[in-house]
Formats: structure tokens, sequence, C-alpha cells
């Protein structure tokens, strides 16, 4: 995950400024010329009985004319300047965001995880087929699994549970377990596990959850439990999906 300080804004920003003041001033200088050149001639070519009323035309003409372009020009530079003092304010955020605030600040509550509770025991007797098409029902597709005092215990996708039903398929009339997949992958899903989890305290900063949870391959779940410990009760749950859409600079 990059972070705001990551990125070099200061070279494009001059670039940007230097680019359309010259561009600012170029049509000024052009306009300005074009609509000199063209008064005159129209006055000239009037002839001497109605270069008067010519002159009045051109007049009441380009004095409306200049003062849009003028009122143009200013509204310009001064929406620039109230653009790039918000995207300022965006890039702190960000910045402040990451370095900052808590995990406890835009985690997931507790209360409000649609999260199966399976201890041990109980893995050989849940079946795979009635996960995945409860899942389906409500269109999720991270499956947390928790013991029953509500510390972590997986986080497996829908979709990698129906990649491993259909690799086993040979035989279509055996119900497969929760307890065979785990069996068929040990190093999956779990605490520090590929395609795992993490824990973290709700005051650690999302920075150093980040950091912790990029360490671990293919580990897009943080659980926030009350002691920051795998054995901890969960209390709030942060995906990188989650975290993503928080961050207004992407990774």
């Amino acid at each position: 995950m990059r972070r705001a300080k990551d990125f070099d804004f200061t070279n494009t920003e001059k670039t940007n400024n230097r680019n359309r003041t010259r561009l600012t001033n170029l049509i000024v200088i052009l306009g300005f010329s074009l609509i000199t050149i063209l008064s005159i001639a129209t006055i000239w070519f009037a002839g001497k009985g109605n270069r008067f009323d010519s002159s009045e035309t051109v007049f009441n003409t380009l004095v409306p004319l200049v003062a849009s372009w003028i009122g143009a020009v200013i509204a310009f530079y001064f929406g620039r300047d109230n653009y790039e003092a918000a995207t300022e304010q965006v890039i702190a955020l960000t910045r402040d965001t990451l370095d900052e605030i808590s995990v406890e600040n835009i985690m997931i509550n507790s209360k409000t995880i649609v999260a199966q509770k399976i201890d041990e025991k109980d893995e050989g007797t849940t079946n795979l087929s009635s996960l995945i098409d409860l899942y389906n029902k409500i269109d999720k597709d991270r499956i947390p699994i928790f013991s029953s005092d509500m510390t972590a215990r997986y986080v497996i996708h829908r979709s990698t549970m129906v990649e491993y039903k259909e690799s086993q398929s040979s035989d279509p009339q055996k119900e497969l377990m929760l307890k065979q997949m785990i069996t068929d992958n040990p190093k999956n899903f779990g605490y520090k596990q590929e395609r795992g989890f993490i824990t973290v305290a709700k005051n650690i900063a999302l920075k150093q959850a980040i950091e912790e949870m990029n360490s671990i391959k293919d580990c897009q779940d943080i659980f926030i439990t009350d002691n920051g410990k795998e054995n901890g009760k969960v209390l709030g749950w942060l995906t990188n999906s989650l975290i993503n859409r928080f961050l207004t600079i992407g990774q």
C-alpha cells in the first residue's frame, strides 16, 4: 500500500502551474491582438462618414467581451487555487489517515459481521455446500469463521470453497466437510497463514496494521480483538477492500 508521502507531487504541481500560466498568457495575448486588429479594420473600412458609428458599435461590443474574458481568467486562477487547496487537504488527510488514525475508527463492528460460529469439534459435520449456499443467498464472498467464544479461526472466500469443491468432484455423491478442506490446506486461512488473517488491538494505527497484513502472503483481513492477540475476542473486522475504499489514494 502506497502512502501519500510516497508520491512526489512537487514536480507535477510546478509543471502544471507553468504550463497553465503559459497557455493562459498565450491565449490572452493572441485574443486581444486579434480583437484589436479586427476592431481597427472594422473602423477603417467603414469609411469616413461611418467611422463614428462603427467606433461606437465596436466599443459597445468589445467592453462586455473584454469584461467577460477578464472574469473568466480571474475565475480560472481563483478556481485553480481553491482546487489545489482542497487537494492539499485531501493529501494531508490521507497521510494522517495512514499515520495517525486507529483501526477502531473504520472497522466493521462485530455485531454486524456475518460470521459462522464453528468450533473445531464441529468442522467434521459442517457441510461445505451449506456454507456456499448460505453465502450465495446473502451475496457475501468472505466467510469469517469464529469459535463459540468469538475468537477468530479462519477467513475463507466463498470462491475458494467452490474451487475446492469442484476439484473434489470425482465423487459427486460425497458430502464435503469443512474439516477435509482445512486438512487439505493446513497452512491456509488461519492466523498469520497464507490467505488468512492477522489480529491487532483496537488502538493500533492503520498504517501499522496494513504493514503487518501485507507481510503475510495473500492476507486480506484484519480482526481487531480485545487483547490484540489471536486468542482475543473479536471486536471488529477490516478487509483490504474496506481499507482501499477508505483511503483517498490507492495502492
